[in-house]
């Protein structure tokens, strides 16, 4: 059977697919931590679980109309709330909106 990658230097499909898919789960495992310490975080720093869920909502609607990732939301939503801020909505697109300059 001919070699079915005859150029020097290519991986195999194969080795590619298990690349791929070694990278997927890596990063698959790293968003489900960071999603659960989030949550806790959120629940923790807002009172409880309704108060956190609340907060989430915030972070997501602001994350879907901004080129803010959610994961650094929800990080700056949870600094500000340990640091005796209450953070909202309007606080970080003003944020936002001064990065933006």
């Amino acid at each position: 059977m001919a070699n079915p990658w005859p150029v020097k230097g290519i991986l195999p499909r194969k080795s590619l697919e298990e690349c791929a898919r070694k990278i997927i789960t890596s990063r698959f495992q790293e968003l489900m931590s960071f999603k659960e310490g989030a949550f806790d975080g959120l629940d923790i720093e807002f009172g409880g679980a309704a108060q956190g869920d609340q907060a989430l909502a915030k972070i997501t609607q602001f994350a879907q109309t901004t080129p803010f990732q959610i994961d650094d939301v929800t990080k700056a939503f949870i600094g500000l709330k340990s640091a005796g801020i209450e953070p909202t909505v309007k606080m970080l697109q003003t944020f936002a909106d001064t990065a933006s300059i």
